[in-house]
């Protein structure tokens, strides 16, 4: 299930997602300009039904740090199973959306004191912040070219949609408390 543009804080599709992920589905949200708070603060994810799920929480202003000298990518779990065995060293980035990590959650990778791939549990199921992009422009050609490219994002997903056998059934939404 995809998501795009920016939402409507009474819910519609993103109230869909955020029921979807406290029934048992996975999420992964990926940074960009229209995504988290993004330029200008248009996107506005953090008001909507989506901030319950999200592992992070999201600024109330323009959240985006961009710059053309690349920024360096520290893996601070390297055995995390969302890593997909991918190298600790990373290919720079270029922009990502700042964000802070919501409690319980485990920060994989960050760039400086910002984070780039947050992962947390919400009720039967997981979710994901990557706050840079997983193609150009934030994504130069040296990362979405990189050996690892394909594992990290073959296991990104695949740990998000990790189940339950009984996560449908229960149709209740979790919490991060």
């Amino acid at each position: 299930m995809t998501v795009s543009g920016t939402v409507e804080t009474g819910g519609g599709q993103s109230g869909l997602v955020a029921d979807y992920v406290g029934c048992g589905g996975g999420l992964v949200m990926i940074g960009g300009y229209l995504s988290f708070t993004g330029i200008d603060g248009k996107a506005r994810y953090g008001m909507s039904p989506l901030t319950d799920v999200l592992p992070v929480t999201v600024l109330p202003h323009d959240d985006r740090n961009e710059t053309l000298d690349g920024l360096e990518v520290d893996v601070v779990e390297p055995g995390h199973p969302i890593l997909g065995g991918t190298l600790a060293l990373w290919p720079p980035l270029l922009s990502y959306n700042r964000l802070l990590p919501k409690p319980g959650c485990v920060v994989a990778a960050r760039t400086a004191n910002d984070l780039m791939l947050v992962t947390g549990e919400y009720g039967e199921r997981r979710a994901v912040a990557f706050a840079s992009d997983l193609a150009p422009h934030w994504a130069p050609p040296e990362f979405v070219e990189w050996v690892h490219y394909p594992a990290l994002w073959t296991s990104i997903p695949a740990w998000a949609a990790q189940a339950t056998p009984d996560a449908h059934a229960t149709g209740r939404r979790g919490s991060w408390s």
